[in-house]
């Protein structure tokens, strides 16, 4: 069964050279309440995310809006939304081609 969640607001996005999963910390409306979370997908399903931004005219490019910072293990990016005032950008109807793992506070 693929996840779908019907609102997203993206906060922060981390990722790390050589890993095949993205972190990303973001709001969920969940009957009716915002509730936070953190998602654990793969970089397939983060394009995915990517693509509906574009729809929203919201353009994330990893050169231009990742912040990069140099490891022992390679390169970390991080993104925050709200640098580009881009917090309050909801992505509808997302769903998940591969299984995430879903950590909710």
């Amino acid at each position: 069964m693929r996840a779908v969640f019907q609102h997203v607001k993206v906060n922060y996005i981390l990722i790390e050279d050589g890993d095949k999963e993205a972190t990303v910390d973001a709001i969920i409306l969940q009957n009716g309440e915002e509730v936070e979370t953190k998602f654990f997908m793969s970089l397939s399903d983060l394009n995915v995310m990517f693509n509906k931004f574009q729809t929203l005219g919201v353009e994330i490019s990893l050169s231009e809006n990742f912040q990069a910072y140099e490891t022992d293990n390679g390169f970390l990016y991080t993104l925050d939304m709200k640098k580009y005032g881009w917090e309050d950008v909801c992505v509808e109807e997302l769903s998940f081609d591969h299984s995430i793992r879903q950590i909710r506070a």
